[in-house]
């Protein structure tokens, strides 16, 4: 609660906010992609391959993300976001690349991938969290 005749800015920091309906959404309902190691994190690592280029992930599907019959399948969107990630490091900083190729891949050296285990979350800490917070202070310090 403010004291009265104080003021605050509505947005001290930028964020993002995404509803996701679906973690899994792939177009095939009731399925999901066993390669995915967590929908949460791969849907974050998403969200900012979206960022990067400014447009929603499906805009960058190609005939070879389908299959033969040209549908959606539950490895749709794992193949898009697979292939942008790899080039994701000559279009952003090094923390924000690596951080979303580490959400893509879910790769944190580890054998647990749930958030409810807090080993794994502190790696997620370090690995993705910290580093993008460091981006966000480099690019928004001023000397």
């Amino acid at each position: 609660m403010l004291a009265h005749g104080t003021s605050t800015s509505a947005v001290e920091e930028p964020y993002v906010s995404r509803s996701f309906a679906s973690c899994g959404k792939t177009g095939v309902p009731g399925k999901r992609n066993v390669f995915i190691r967590n929908a949460t994190i791969f849907a974050l690592g998403v969200a900012l391959l979206e960022i990067s280029h400014g447009r929603r992930l499906a805009t960058f599907q190609t005939p070879e993300d389908l299959d033969e019959n040209g549908n959606r399948t539950t490895m749709t969107d794992s193949s898009i976001a697979y292939r942008l990630v790899e080039n994701i490091h000559n279009r952003e900083l090094p923390n924000f690349a690596n951080a979303a190729r580490r959400c893509v891949h879910c790769n944190f050296d580890g054998a647990v991938y749930s958030l409810k285990d807090d080993d794994f979350r502190e790696r997620f800490h370090q690995g993705v969290v910290l580093p993008l917070r460091q981006d966000y202070d480099y690019a928004t310090t001023t000397t």
